[in-house]
């Protein structure tokens, strides 16, 4: 597929910065929320929770309400933005708390009085973060002792030497009291931390005294400080603790106002201890909360189906394929609910975007549009029904005919919903029978045919079992045709030459018989205007497609060769004019095999007066183009000997120009032709056929190659071929030439023990 990378967009998922950038109508509720933080006269501090889930736009609320602060100028407060996520460890969040307020106070006022106030700050915090360092450096000092005390007792084990042993183990009992000392006397260092802390003060002045004088200090503010705390729903559980002990231990600081953004369940639950339930706790500390107001489906619908138009625009091949109807109906009844925040919209959306860019072609987007937003939904939001599908293809694409293979459906669909997240159980279910219609008669729903493939095919479905894949490895899958090759076939269905030539470069690649095969589920969307190019063309190259096909029941390449030119003709209403048309390829065709069965079968269906409103052309022209068909397949073989007999067909065009021509001339040019040894080999390997068998517990088919002796008699004498064969040396044939007698070989031994059957 042609490189896409420039048309990818993708989505920001970051909170937006201004009132200017809201897109979900909630600037209303930010400069309502500035309005009262700016309007808070009293003295008294006030601590404001601000609470939504994740992912809701908390943040983007947030940096709005500071935008519409710091729009006031003057008259707002001075802002402080303290984000403790970006600290690791209770320490550097302590001090980082602190710090914050140190600078915000400095821009506050830039006279002696404000130094004067960061300095009282500062010593504070100091005497607060004094403990919390000496704790700290005894959890360091236990883990330092540990480590050593380990190595001093492995070392003691390990050695021979009796001084070193004893040295080693006293300095290993050692340690170990050191460490139940400094495990189990906590209580000694946290003495030892008071004494420190009262040498930290000056003129002999405790915590409380050091915080009323802050607060005197604080109270002479011109504004208020806004401490703004978000993210805290990110943190670790000793984190949050600490957070919202530091805002409860200093909330009555004048002049200080907190804006705490956070989930509050979260929260809560991390805040709930022994003896003190966490909403219990967080109501003491928070005086004013809020809850983010939901978002406007309406708004949030606008972004999301904006951006996805923005997607499909980028790949404007998709719209080809873009069901509006269905489209509709999946949303409302499926999709629609996952989207509810708009950083899901924004995750969604860079998933699309990204693998869309993956699944364009040359000429065509690979897969169907409105099944991969709706498998791209299930990617992010469903994840485990993602994965449970993507390993579940076999089964999801199968078209049930009977009772006895409707087991596995109903296994994986049961599965997949079990695995569905609870409250969006009737969403997957509604997303499942669309993606899949197959699978309705799991749900209690319609029954589909195999007779619907073909449409599920041309439209790229993702239940279609040659093109699901596609829609989890984001690519064509090795040995299989892109859809803008198959595109590029029906786009040059008039132009025989250029169809000729994609056919040959299909042919080179080995997928010719995979493109005849895509081709079925077209085989009646060909115009008729473009008939004689097409089947010209399709004829021109037949004879390159093997018969075998490649699983136990399906068709080989070369019938979906005939299968493909006889529906495309069959648009033709009017018999006569279809004739005329395979009349025209016949004449202007070097391919013999699809022209000579296609003859052939209506030949049968006239004989036998059968299924004639079917054939091809009238009795006449069927009879007229049998002699052709004759004459072509004689001309080619005395022409050119060499490449006749190592035509893929050779034993049906041997039949065919048996019954349509003189009745002895096929077999006499075998005959002359085989009297080389040479010659004999190669025309037996054009006769050697693969048989396939299941034996008991086989879980595949087992090819065994062998030649059907009776065909192979109406051309040779068996008996005298058998003679010819056992007189070679086998030495020096090359191993296709071994190959041919060996499976002469295994015919004859069939023969010989079962009479009067062979196998096929």
């Amino acid at each position: 597929m042609a490189d896409t990378i420039q048309t990818r967009e993708f989505f920001a998922d970051r909170p937006i910065r201004t009132l200017g950038e809201d897109l979900l109508g909630r600037a209303k509720f930010a400069e309502s929320l500035a309005d009262a933080i700016r309007g808070w006269k009293d003295k008294a501090s006030l601590v404001i929770g601000l609470y939504g889930p994740w992912g809701s736009g908390k943040s983007s609320v947030k940096n709005m309400t500071v935008d519409a602060l710091r729009r006031s100028g003057a008259e707002g407060p001075t802002v402080c933005e303290f984000n403790p996520w970006r600290w690791a460890g209770q320490e550097k969040v302590l001090e980082a708390f602190f710090e914050e307020i140190s600078v915000a106070l400095g821009r506050a006022d830039q006279g002696p009085q404000s130094r004067r106030r960061v300095a009282k700050l500062r010593q504070y915090a100091h005497v607060l973060r004094a403990g919390e360092h000496l704790l700290s450096g005894v959890q360091g000092f236990v883990t330092w002792v540990f480590l050593v005390a380990s190595a001093l007792g492995v070392g003691a084990v390990a050695t021979d030497n009796t001084l070193l042993r004893v040295t080693g183990g006293v300095l290993f009992l050692i340690c170990l009291g050191l460490i139940a000392f400094a495990k189990w006397g906590g209580t000694w260092f946290e003495y030892v931390a008071d004494i420190l802390n009262s040498r930290l003060e000056d003129e002999d002045r405790g915590l409380e005294q050091r915080k009323l004088d802050l607060s005197n200090e604080l109270a002479t503010l011109k504004k208020p400080v806004l401490m703004v705390i978000d993210d805290i729903d990110r943190l670790e559980k000793d984190q949050i603790q600490l957070v919202m002990q530091l805002v409860k231990a200093n909330a009555d600081f004048p002049n200080i106002v907190y804006l705490l953004i956070f989930q509050r369940d979260i929260v809560e639950a991390n805040l709930t201890s022994e003896g003190m339930e966490g909403r219990e706790f967080l109501d003491k500390v928070v005086q004013v909360p809020f809850d983010l107001p939901q978002t406007e489906q309406v708004k949030l619908e606008k972004v999301l189906l904006g951006s996805l138009n923005r997607v499909l625009n980028t790949q404007p091949e998709m719209w080809k394929r873009f069901d509006r109807h269905r489209w509709e109906n999946l949303y409302l009844g499926g999709l629609r609910p996952y989207f509810q925040t708009l950083r899901g919209v924004y995750r969604y959306l860079n998933t699309l975007s990204f693998n869309a860019a993956l699944l364009k072609g040359s000429q065509a987007f690979e897969v169907n549009p409105i099944d991969l937003i709706a498998v791209e939904v299930l990617r992010v939001f469903e994840p485990r029904v993602h994965s449970q599908i993507a390993r579940s293809g076999d089964v999801l694409t199968k078209v049930v005919r009977h009772d006895i293979e409707r087991e596995p459906g109903r296994a994986t669909v049961s599965g997949l919903m079990a695995a569905a997240s609870e409250d969006h159980k009737e969403y997957v279910k509604e997303i499942i029978q669309d993606l899949f219609p197959n699978m309705r008669w799991a749900f209690n729903g319609p029954h589909y045919g195999s007779d619907s493939a073909d449409e599920w095919y041309r439209e790229l479905r993702v239940c279609h079992p040659e093109v699901f894949a596609r829609y989890f490895q984001l690519s064509i899958a090795e040995g299989d045709i892109s859809q803008s090759e198959l595109d590029e076939i029906l786009d040059r269905s008039g132009d025989r030459d250029a169809l000729v030539a994609i056919f040959r470069r299909l042919l080179h690649r080995r997928l010719l018989d995979v493109a005849v095969d895509r081709l079925e589920a077209y085989k009646q969307q060909i115009p008729i205007a473009n008939a004689r190019s097409f089947v010209t063309a399709i004829l021109d190259v037949a004879d390159e497609l093997p018969h075998e096909a490649r699983g136990f029941l399906e068709l080989g390449p070369h019938m979906h060769a005939t299968r493909v030119v006889s529906w495309c003709l069959r648009q033709e209403t009017d018999v006569e004019k279809r004739g005329e048309i395979l009349l025209h390829a016949a004449a202007t065709t070097e391919g013999l095999s699809v022209l000579a069965s296609l003859v052939h079968m209506d030949d049968r269906r006239y004989s036998v007066g059968r299924d004639v409103e079917f054939a091809l052309g009238t009795r006449e022209q069927v009879g007229e183009l049998k002699r052709l068909v004759a004459e072509k397949i004689r001309a080619a073989a005395e022409h050119d000997p060499n490449r006749f007999v190592l035509n893929e067909h050779l034993p049906e065009l041997l039949f065919f120009w048996q019954s349509f021509g003189a009745t002895d001339a096929a077999k006499a040019w075998v005959n002359e032709l085989t009297r080389d040894e040479h010659r004999l080999l190669q025309v037996l390997a054009g006769f050697v056929g693969r048989t396939k068998s299941i034996g008991m517990g086989d879980r595949t088919y087992q090819a065994d190659e062998t030649i059907n002796l009776e065909n192979l008699g109406s051309f040779l004498d068996v008996d005298a071929v058998k003679e010819r064969l056992a007189a070679l040396d086998r030495q020096k044939l090359d191993a296709t030439e071994k190959r041919v007698i060996d499976a002469f070989d295994k015919a004859l031994a069939e023969k010989k023990e079962r009479p009067g059957r062979q196998a096929g």
